[in-house]
């Protein structure tokens, strides 16, 4: 799911995984996942969480990231 307002833009989605098909032993997998980013005329910006849940195991991500046009359009 995406909205935007103006500059901003917000995503959020919900990944179930199931059991993986390469490894029949796996643990069901589901993931959670959510950013923000905000564009300029010559930048943007953006950052972002996920969960990812693998049995008992949960595995924390975040990432930021911003691009910046070097010569105009």
């Amino acid at each position: 799911t995406e909205l935007r307002r103006g500059k901003m833009s917000f995503g959020a989605a919900y990944v179930d995984r199931g059991r993986s098909a390469l490894r029949p032993s796996a643990e069901i997998e589901d993931e959670w996942n959510a950013g923000l980013g905000w564009q300029e005329d010559r930048w943007e910006a953006a950052a972002s969480y996920a969960l990812t849940s693998q049995g008992d195991e949960k595995d924390h991500r975040f990432g930021i990231g911003v691009d910046f046009d070097v010569t105009p359009h």
